[in-house]
């Protein structure tokens, strides 16, 4: 959403962002960790963002501070950028009641707005990611220890950053590879442990894959005061309030035209997660810059007369049920200039059609964005690297040696 606003307000156009949350920028600002963001870096982004004059709302929920369709009534385009941001959990019996079992993108969220609340105890990260580590180390800040990332596959298959694993042992995170949680246990209303089978890789298919199964060995019991499952995340859209002909695909996601990002409703896009599925920022912002792009392009379109049609005709079949579930969402901006003569429902008053070309500051590309961090240097010989795993052995742990540092 940051990148399609900055690309046309640099483009001439009048932007305005509408955003759930009390702090602008997203999911960047409200789920990813200092550590792993730069808040000075975000700042500056978002400095240049708002000098092309893009107007930012926050504490304003599409669906229940303004509805979609005013918006549309009131903006020539829209876009939703609306992000994924509902983690799933695991499904055991038990874990709906107790509150120490969280999602990531929750538990992430909620110390970034909250602030950090010291905790105590074992804690238990589920899965594999990227998210899954930062939100290990996160806990090892808060006071959690030990804490241990579990994850269901070999050491070798984990989908996460190299330099992320490694930072995270480094600073004392513990790894448990090819273990399956089956069950949480808990004094009374409070998690005490979460239990695990273990697994091992079967034999290749056809294709060379190697699904994991049952080793039969002892199963393992964790320890656990907090419980963070990192899993896949789903967009909310419930927002969308039922807007009739807006297409989905079979997984729940906006159906949007390939070439433009535009819905099944003109004038509506869609961009990045909530029509890709979880994505990094990398390909946020590539998304975000090109349905920019189209926007500008039928904005052109709408002032020349014309009404061009959104390419994307059929309604997908229904999701299924579990993917269509979905939670408040908290970013959903909206791009785009007022038509003639609209009413404005009661909302905010719009903006003019586009600024001045001669009161537009020539365009200097995309905000800079943060520089990939460097790897470490190779380590001493004689001292275990990040990858791969001991042999004969799933678990790893080594010593922090940088203790809570805070990059």
């Amino acid at each position: 959403g940051l990148a399609a606003a900055h690309d046309l307000a640099a483009l001439g156009r009048r932007v305005a962002v509408f955003d759930e949350q009390p702090r602008v920028g997203g999911m960047l600002a409200c789920a990813i960790p200092t550590f792993v963001l730069s808040r000075d870096a975000l700042r500056a982004d978002l400095d240049a963002i708002r000098a092309l004059g893009v107007e930012f709302y926050v504490g304003m929920r599409v669906g229940r501070d303004v509805s979609l369709e005013a918006l549309r009534q009131e903006y020539d385009a829209v876009v939703l950028a609306v992000g994924a941001w509902r983690g799933r959990k695991l499904g055991l019996p038990g874990e709906r009641f107790l509150e120490e079992v969280v999602d990531h993108v929750e538990f992430a969220h909620r110390v970034s707005l909250e602030g950090p609340r010291p905790r105590s105890g074992p804690a238990v990260v589920v899965g594999g990611s990227t998210a899954a580590f930062a939100c290990a180390r996160i806990a090892l800040r808060l006071g959690c220890a030990p804490v241990t990332v579990a994850f269901h596959r070999p050491y070798e298959r984990l989908p996460a950053d190299p330099e992320a694993v490694e930072d995270a042992i480094e600073e004392g995170v513990q790894l448990e590879c090819l273990v399956r949680p089956t069950a949480v246990h808990a004094a009374g209303r409070t998690l005490s442990a979460v239990a695990f089978e273990r697994l091992r890789e079967g034999e290749p298919d056809a294709w060379g894959y190697r699904a994991v199964e049952p080793s039969g060995a002892e199963p393992l019991e964790l320890p656990a005061r907090l419980l963070v499952v990192a899993g896949e995340r789903v967009p909310d859209l419930r927002l969308l309030g039922g807007m009739p002909g807006l297409g989905r695909t079979p997984l729940g996601f906006l159906a949007v035209d390939g070439a433009t990002g535009m819905t099944t409703v003109p004038g509506l896009f869609a961009a990045g997660d909530v029509v890709s599925g979880p994505k990094g920022v990398v390909e946020a912002v590539a998304a975000g810059r090109k349905v920019a792009a189209a926007v500008h392009r039928y904005l052109e379109a709408v002032e020349r007369g014309e009404a061009p049609r959104a390419a994307v005709r059929a309604v997908a079949t229904p999701a299924p049920e579990p993917i269509r579930e979905s939670v408040e969402e908290p970013f959903a901006p909206a791009v785009a200039k007022r038509r003639p003569g609209a009413e404005s429902a009661g909302e905010p008053a719009a903006k003019s059609v586009r600024r001045p070309a001669a009161k537009r500051p020539p365009a200097k590309g995309p905000p800079a964005k943060r520089p990939p961090a460097k790897r470490p240097p190779a380590r001493p010989s004689g001292k275990p690297s990040a990858r791969p795993a001991p042999k004969g052995s799933t678990r790893r742990t080594t010593p922090s040696r940088r203790g809570g540092r805070g990059r």
